[in-house]
């Protein structure tokens, strides 16, 4: 049998439109594949909170925790105070009372 131009064409297309699937399918296994790494980040950063919260709990529940909750809340207090007060410019430093 010799060949034919409608054989060849058809071979053309098919080949063709074998192509353009190939192409379409990289690029959805390209899309698959950036989901599945934001996925994987997601996941990171959610155990990395779970577990610092869970050492958040973990350290208030105790005794040692309480004195350390107690302490870094005064800390936290103390360093408000401190930034307040200067920002407004208040307290004795800098300030001169004396009149010349």
């Amino acid at each position: 049998m010799a060949p034919s131009i409608q054989a060849a064409l058809g071979g053309f297309v098919g080949s063709v439109t074998h192509l353009g699937h190939e192409i379409v399918s990289a690029f959805l296994a390209l899309f698959g594949a950036f989901l599945a790494f934001g996925q994987a980040i997601a996941s990171v950063f959610l155990h990395a909170g779970q577990a610092v919260l869970q050492l958040g709990t973990d350290l208030v529940q105790s005794v040692a925790g309480f004195v350390f909750a107690n302490f870094f809340i005064i800390a936290v207090l103390g360093g408000g105070y401190y930034f307040y007060t200067t920002r407004q410019g208040g307290g004795s430093r800098g300030k001169s009372t004396r009149r010349k």
